[in-house]
Formats: C-alpha cells, structure tokens, sequence
C-alpha cells in the first residue's frame, strides 16, 4: 500500500486552510467545495481548494518526510474536515496520506489526537492555462502592496449570486488608460472606487504597451485579499506571542468553517511597514477596441495570481496561486477613468478617527439615512447632519484646516459607505506616518468625494473615492 508520510507546521497549515475558506464563503456555495492534498514529488505537499470555479493553492513546507513514492500522490476530502484540524493543539502535525484515507495525528507532551477522513469521491476540476500568458505583472514595491489593500477595501459582495457572468459588479481591476505613463490599480464596487496610480516604469512583466486592463473578480479577489492578510501575519511575526495570537485567530476561524467573517483584527498584527510580498498577475486577452485615441484597447482576464513572500533569513517562503478560467468581460467601463488621478477645487483635512467615530454616530442616530457635510470658513469648520425617522435628528462640527477656497454647497452621502471608505484609507494612513486625511471637492456637487492620506511619503499616489447621493 503506497504512503506518504508528512510532518508540517499546524500554524502553516491552519493559514491555508482559512483562506480556503474565504474562496468558499465568497461564491456561498459552502460544503461542495473540495479539498485536495497533493504530493508532485518525494518533498512537495500542496494544499488546494476549490469551489469548481477557482482553484487556490497554498504550498506546504514539511518539517519531516517519508515518501518512497516517485509518482504524483493526491487525495481529495470534503471541506467540512477542516475543524478537525483547529482541536489539534500542538506545534506540528503529522499527516499520512493513504489510498483510501488521511490519518491526521498530533501529540503534545502526554496527549496525543487521531482523526481518520475517507478519501472523498469526487472529481477535482482542471483549469488549464497558457504557458506563455499575453499579460504579465510583476508587483513587488511595498507602495503596490499598500496599493492593492485599499482597492480590495472598497469592495463588497455583490447582491446577486456571483458568477462568472457578473464580475463587473465588485472587482479589482488594473489598467493603463489610453495615452497614460501610469498604471492604476482600483477596486469598483458600483459608485465607490479606490484607486492607486504608478509610473509605468516601476511594473516589470512583458507588458509594455498601452493600453490594457486586466479584471479580478469579486470571489477570486476575496481570496487575495484574505491570503495578503495571512501572509502578512505568518511572515512578520517576529515575537513568541504574536505568534500566538496570529495562531488563536486562525483557529477561531477554522472552527466556524461554515460561516464567513473576514477577521479585521489580523490587519493589526503585521508591523506598519509593508510586509515583503511580490504579486504576479497572469492574464489573457479576450478582446479588444480601438478608443478615441486610436489605441487598441485590451481587455484581459485574469489566468493566475500569485502571491509569494521574501523572507528574511531563517523564515520560509510563503507562496499563494489563484487560477481561473478566461472569460469574456465586454469592454471596460469609463465612467470613471475622468477622476484617476483627480483634480479638485477645495481641500480640507481633519483627523481620522475622530470623523470616522462621528459618521459612527450619526449613522446610528439617522438609522442609515443620507449624512450632509458641508463647510464652514469661520472658523474652519466641517458640519454634520443627519434626519432620521421620528423626527431623530443628529449635528455635528468638526476643526479642520481649509488650506483654500471653501465650498458653498452640501454633499449627502450613504453613511456606511463613507465609513468603509475612512476604514479603507486607515491603512495608508497607518503607512505613511499620519493620523489625518484630506479630504477634496471639485466644482460640480454631484462629483466624487476623494479621501487620501493627508501626507505621502511614497511616490505613488491613492485616493478613495465617494460618489455623493442624489436627494
């Protein structure tokens, strides 16, 4: 009976699975997705995750081995084994992968667990891509790491069922606009973008030529999102217990494998400096126009993501893939391309925190309702309000410095949006040294509300975006 036999780290293998987890949850289709631990080689162990649209790979690095097999080895087991792998309390796991069954075991001084998990009967989906992809880019710069935080910030689940048909409704999306030298990476969720621009110089890859975008979905940017999380977590931890809070929080996550909460709280383990990750996006066309500039105009699906982090010595590599099927978007949108990078009429900035509790407030108090912000030039002043139901109503007045002009007209916005627009810049905010934010207008009412880092210590330039509420 052929065996391979594989001690790794719990901690390792807990970050893996939760992420998993996160591609389960993001496309709600739960206990049918699979499980797969595959050995390619004598060493190799990777553990997959599919949800029969993606494909998430998280490589394992054993401690121990002993495999005697030369061919490939794989086993496939059901999702719902993944809690058994939180009760097993202790630094290293051994698993041995059998024919018919995974036998799980870990001892810890004089108490020792055992799990058996039949082989599941199934069929593990192919996703094959190029070998040579059309579109490679090569993120690797700290500011593209912070970049790529805040454009997953702005996105939410779309209200539909997700599928690949839909994934304009909530994507990441990265794109050198018609006559630009910038590359943009965004997250559009319907009227909010978050978006960060760079010279073009600064992304290797083979893609030189303008203009192109590439799309990440919703479900598969979920994963992104939560394996930067995990990474950053497992490859920063420099003390015995932030290791171990990194390790409580992973299994609590593990253990409620049916449901799906994305932990904030792991945001603030990694140290304010970018944790030394590099994202490479594989891509292909799917079509293409000519635009007003006559360049053509590629659209690109997204084929792998890989995320894969630069130890410092005596720490292991950390690596992530994400492959999808190629599919055809349409054409870009362009709505929104007149505001990256924005140029507006009136500025104000006022500390974070402290607008971030008040729009708290008001939000609770108005039930939800539109929130009015206007300015006030004597004193310098941003002003609050909200109505609620029965007559509930909230005021509120902030200091701010208003280094210009001040705007003669009210802007109403959703309240839960422009939290989660403060909360998204937070990170930046943390980044660059600053607890405060800007905050600029343009001329016409109805245009986007831009929130940004109140200084840059970096040479890229991001910025939230709010588009205001009609009323």
């Amino acid at each position: 009976m052929n065996k391979s036999t594989f001690v790794v780290d719990r901690k390792e293998l807990l970050g893996g699975l939760t992420i998993g987890k996160a591609l389960v949850h993001s496309t709600r289709i739960g206990p049918e997705s699979i499980v797969r631990l595959r050995c390619r080689n004598k060493s190799d162990l990777t553990l997959e995750v599919t949800d029969h649209q993606v494909i998430y790979e998280w490589e394992i690095h054993p401690i121990e081995f002993q495999n005697d097999n030369d061919t490939e080895q794989q086993l496939l087991l059901p999702l719902s084994t993944i809690p058994l792998i939180a009760k097993l309390h202790a630094d290293a796991v051994e698993l041995i992968l059998g024919e018919d069954e995974l036998k799980i075991t870990a001892t810890e001084e004089s108490k020792k667990a055992e799990y058996r998990i039949p082989r599941l009967q199934a069929s593990f989906p192919q996703i094959h891509t190029p070998e040579n992809p059309q579109i490679k880019l090569v993120f690797s710069r700290p500011e593209h790491y912070w970049a790529i935080r805040a454009a997953l910030s702005a996105l939410e689940p779309p209200e539909n069922t997700i599928t690949l048909s839909t994934p304009l409704l909530s994507a990441l999306t990265i794109f050198r606009p018609p006559g630009s030298e910038a590359v943009v990476i965004a997250g559009v969720h319907r009227y909010r973008l978050a978006a960060s621009s760079f010279p073009a110089t600064e992304i290797q890859g083979n893609e030189t030529n303008p203009p192109y975008w590439v799309y990440i979905p919703y479900y598969a940017a979920t994963v992104i999102s939560h394996g930067q999380k995990i990474l950053s977590a497992l490859s920063t931890t420099q003390q015995e217990q932030q290791e171990r809070e990194v390790i409580e929080k992973l299994e609590q996550e593990i253990e409620h494998y049916d449901t799906y909460e994305e932990d904030e709280s792991l945001e603030e383990l990694p140290p304010s400096s970018a944790p030394p990750i590099e994202t490479v996006i594989e891509g292909q066309i799917v079509s293409s126009s000519t635009s007003s500039t006559e360049a053509t105009e590629r659209v690109c699906s997204i084929l792998s993501l890989t995320m894969t982090t630069k130890p410092p010595k005596g720490k292991k590599r950390l690596k992530i893939t994400v492959k999808c099927p190629a599919v055809d978007i349409g054409q870009p949108p362009k709505n929104y391309l007149d505001y990256v990078p924005p140029n507006y009429r009136y500025e104000a900035t006022v500390q974070l925190e402290t607008l971030k509790n008040c729009l708290e407030r008001l939000e609770k108090i108005g039930g939800g309702a539109p929130i009015a912000i206007r300015f006030d030039d004597t004193p310098p002043t941003l002003m609050l309000s909200t109505a609620g139901e029965r007559g509930i109503a909230g005021n509120e007045s902030l200091e701010v410095t208003i280094p210009g002009e001040t705007p003669n007209y009210t802007v109403h916005v959703n309240p839960q949006l422009a939290i989660k627009a403060l909360k998204g810049v937070e990170n930046l905010t943390r980044k660059e040294g600053t607890e405060k934010v800007t905050l600029r207008l343009g001329e016409n009412p109805l245009g986007p509300l831009a929130i940004q880092p109140a200084t840059s210590n970096s040479e890229s330039e991001s910025v939230y975006l709010l588009m205001p509420m009609r009323t």
